[in-house]
């Protein structure tokens, strides 16, 4: 495994080049601070915001000159708490339901299925038992979720990935139903 390190990745604005002037930012800054440090803000819901501060770039680009390595982001990942960690699980339960309802009036429910951040599985489940799915392609950072994910499978053939390169392995053209549920909520 890449060594976590304590320094963190650095560019300039990716649209032209050149380096903005701070904009907005947090304090302490989380840049300021090593990785260690910045871990102990951001894990759980946490009352002080701590953030990579952002920059505006002369050519008008709000970016962030400075972020988590990809070994960094996979620590943070990898001991998260579920996305439900905390939340009655009915009404949660109810929401993907739902979500599930809107996705049959846009599948067929066939095919090769792809999900994005599937979490513990709340939404994948109702594709296991209402869907005819020949295969389950799951990227899910978050590896503390994956046995309650994969108990949801029954006996699904299911691909279950923790790095998004792994994706690189799906046949090309062979997916037919996309879902970012979690993602979405996140962004």
């Amino acid at each position: 495994m890449e060594s976590l390190g304590t320094e963190f990745l650095t560019r300039s604005c990716p649209s032209c080049g050149n380096n903005g002037e701070l904009f907005v930012h947090s304090v302490p800054q989380a840049e300021t601070l090593d990785f260690e440090n910045v871990t102990s803000y951001w894990s759980g819901f946490f009352k002080e915001k701590i953030f990579f501060s952002y920059h505006r770039c002369l050519c008008g680009l709000l970016y962030c000159p400075t972020f988590f390595t990809e070994a960094q982001l996979s620590h943070l990942y990898s001991y998260m708490s579920d996305n439900t960690a905390g939340v009655s699980l009915a009404p949660l339960i109810k929401t993907q339901n739902s979500y599930f309802k809107f996705l049959t009036q846009h599948s067929r429910l066939t095919g090769h299925y792809l999900e994005f951040g599937p979490d513990i599985g709340l939404f994948t489940e109702n594709c296991v038992k209402q869907g005819s799915f020949d295969s389950y392609w799951l990227f899910e950072p978050n590896q503390a979720v994956w046995p309650t994910l994969q108990s949801k499978m029954e006996q699904q053939k299911y691909y279950l990935f923790s790095n998004i390169k792994e994706l690189e392995a799906i046949p090309d053209n062979s997916i037919s139903t996309v879902v970012m549920i979690h993602v979405l909520d996140h962004l």
